[in-house]
């Protein structure tokens, strides 16, 4: 390889390798106040992009509809909110295949999933058709 040309290569590398160690990163967001009820999680469930805002309090979920530009309640299994908590309490985790919703208090765990509607009323803030699949957080046995 020519002199002139080995510059150049390996500038090219670098920028290859910083570009792509800068997608593996997560978004960074300002810091959440300890008793910050609101968060907004940016993730991958397997292709798909998400963008869910979360109450820490009660669990419920909204994902953002880019194409309307709102914010729609996602279907979660077997979650009861209690009116007197008022301290943050859920939380999610994610990572390249996976999205988690947790109940830090009880344990209690679902999964960012599809799955056929099993029983209407093991779902809150239902927003499918009785007949469709659902997909929303799955409560893990």
């Amino acid at each position: 390889m020519p002199r002139s040309i080995l510059p150049a290569a390996i500038a090219l590398v670098a920028v290859l390798v910083a570009s792509a160690a800068a997608q593996d990163e997560p978004r960074r967001a300002t810091d959440l106040p300890p008793d910050g009820r609101y968060t907004v999680v940016e993730a991958h469930d397997d292709a798909t992009y998400l963008e869910i805002r979360l109450d820490r309090v009660t669990g419920q979920t909204w994902r953002y509809d880019r194409q309307d530009r709102i914010w729609q309640t996602v279907p979660c299994e077997a979650i009861t909110p209690e009116a007197t908590d008022r301290e943050p309490r859920y939380q999610i985790v994610s990572n390249r295949r996976s999205l988690w919703l947790i109940d830090c208090w009880g344990g209690r765990t679902w999964r960012w999933e599809r799955r056929p509607r099993p029983d209407l009323e093991r779902f809150r803030w239902a927003v499918t058709a009785p007949d469709g699949d659902v997909e929303g957080w799955h409560l893990i046995p």
